[in-house]
C-alpha cells in the first residue's frame, strides 16, 4: 500500500489550502490516510511547500531529501 506522510519542517503553522489542511510546527500527519492518491499527486501547494523544503515527504519508512518527495508526489 503506497503511504505519504507531510512533515512540516517550519517553525510555524503551515497551511495546505487545496487539500484543506494546516500542520502544527514539526508534525506528521499521513496525507494518504485521509486524501486519495490522485489528491495528493495533485495537489499544487504541497508540491511548492516540497520544493521550498517547507514540508518533507515521508514514504512510511524514511524522510526523503526534497528530489525524492517531488518525485513521490508527482505523475
Amino acid at each position: 500500500m503506497w503511504e505519504c506522510n507531510a512533515i512540516n519542517n517550519t517553525g510555524v503553522l503551515y497551511p495546505i489550502p487545496d487539500l484543506g489542511i494546516r500542520l502544527n510546527p514539526g508534525e506528521m500527519r499521513s496525507l494518504s490516510a485521509v486524501f486519495t492518491y490522485d489528491q495528493i499527486k495533485s495537489s499544487r501547494n504541497l508540491y511548492s511547500a516540497v520544493d521550498s523544503q517547507s514540508i518533507i515527504i515521508n514514504n512510511g519508512s524514511k524522510n526523503l531529501n526534497r528530489k525524492k518527495g517531488l518525485s513521490y508526489i508527482s505523475y
